[in-house]
């Protein structure tokens, strides 16, 4: 049986309304809602808060319906991709730090500021891959995702570091 109908149904044979099914998985009574029209579909640990609330194995909610499963997979790969973005992006942030702070605590190597600069370009352009790869998941299980939020971002970073590197020029000059 599809989860939306499952859920609707369990919900109803206990005699719950939405607003007390929602205030024991804690999410809202319109998460509720639109878990039950299909529209979109719960992440792990609100399945097992559902199992749990209804009474339900695990198995009976997440193997019955193909779509939950994918549903689950897809939101995992969302966390990872995160992991990834993140470290992406701290690893810009100290690579920047290092290059900005050079004409104060002494000059590095030529070489190591080029390859710290190729460095920085190359993993802003894996940070707009992994922004493009995430965006897509996002959409496939029906979350909401800003395309344009995303390029912004991309171009104000690859910006800021065009910045530090003229100022950075400048001022070893």
């Amino acid at each position: 049986m599809e989860f939306s109908k499952l859920l609707k149904t369990e919900r109803m044979q206990q005699s719950l309304t939405q607003t007390e099914l929602a205030d024991q998985v804690f999410v809202s009574s319109k998460t509720i809602s639109n878990w039950e029209t299909g529209k979109t579909l719960p992440d792990l640990d609100s399945v097992v808060r559902l199992a749990q609330v209804l009474d339900l194995s695990l198995d009976t909610l997440l193997l019955e319906d193909k779509q939950m499963q994918e549903n689950i997979k897809a939101q995992e790969s969302i966390r990872e991709t995160k992991r990834f973005l993140l470290f992406a992006s701290i690893t810009n942030f100290f690579f920047i730090i290092i290059l900005f702070i050079q004409p104060f605590v002494g000059q590095l190597p030529s070489i190591v500021g080029w390859l710290i600069t190729l460095a920085t370009f190359s993993n802003l352009f894996v940070i707009a891959q992994l922004g493009r790869h995430l965006g897509n998941l996002k959409q496939e299980i029906g979350q909401p995702y800003s395309a344009k939020r995303a390029r912004v971002i991309f171009i104000l970073e690859f910006l800021a570091i065009l910045l530090i590197i003229f100022a950075l020029n400048f001022l070893i000059k």
